[in-house]
């Protein structure tokens, strides 16, 4: 309760934001749930704190259309649009081609669609990252995209064309780089390099395993 009213003065608008999310993940870990489990909901004085908090700061998390950094990467594979598609929109298969992705859960639709949500677990220079995503837009066989919110805001844009011989793929990564916390672990720099290198790895990985499946 003492963080939750210092940050009601706090001037550092990221700062403010960081903390919150972080405080949001902290009372809702597996850990917190299981000792304090008994309380059945949220102590209304914290609940007042954060519609307190939400009201002045706007939004938590940023619009997916305000992230400033982009990557967009193509690449032509030789199987139909139908099962590139369906195969890149399953759930089940994203840890299989996005190789920093360690997990997906608590899909709430699957086949997905939008409004869809799940927790994913993200692996960045050696540090695990827990948060949650959503379904933010989706176009059967033509494009989806998924956004994954928290301390670094991300979205990640699916786009198909192509016939039953073959599909092109293009993959476009839009990312926020918070320097306060960035500047912890790496640079702006480090973090765009990591970035297109995993755009590349997975469009290549899709390419591999669409390939091997239906060709």
């Amino acid at each position: 309760m003492g963080k939750m009213k210092e940050l009601l003065t706090m001037k550092d608008a990221f700062k403010k934001r960081y903390l919150l999310s972080s405080m949001k993940l902290i009372m809702n870990s597996s850990f917190i749930v299981d000792k304090i489990g008994s309380l059945g909901k949220m102590p209304p004085q914290v609940e007042t704190l954060l519609n307190i908090l939400k009201k002045e700061d706007g939004d938590v998390e940023k619009p997916v259309t305000e992230l400033p950094s982009n990557i967009s990467m193509a690449i032509k594979i030789n199987a139909p649009l139908k099962k590139v598609f369906e195969y890149v929109a399953a759930p089940e298969n994203w840890s299989m081609f996005v190789t920093s992705l360690i997990d997906i859960r608590n899909v709430s639709d699957n086949p997905i669609k939008r409004g869809m949500t799940y927790d994913w677990t993200y692996r960045m220079i050696g540090v695990n990252l827990d948060g949650e995503g959503k379904v933010v837009e989706y176009n059967k066989h033509n494009k989806f995209s998924l956004h994954m919110g928290g301390a670094f805001p991300l979205r990640e844009v699916f786009r198909f064309n192509g016939d039953t011989n073959s599909t092109t793929l293009n993959l476009e990564i839009q990312y926020e780089v918070p320097g306060k916390v960035l500047g912890v672990i790496a640079n702006k720099l480090v973090i765009e390099k990591l970035n297109k290198k995993e755009a590349a790895a997975v469009i290549k990985k899709v390419k591999d395993l669409c390939e091997a499946n239906y060709t």
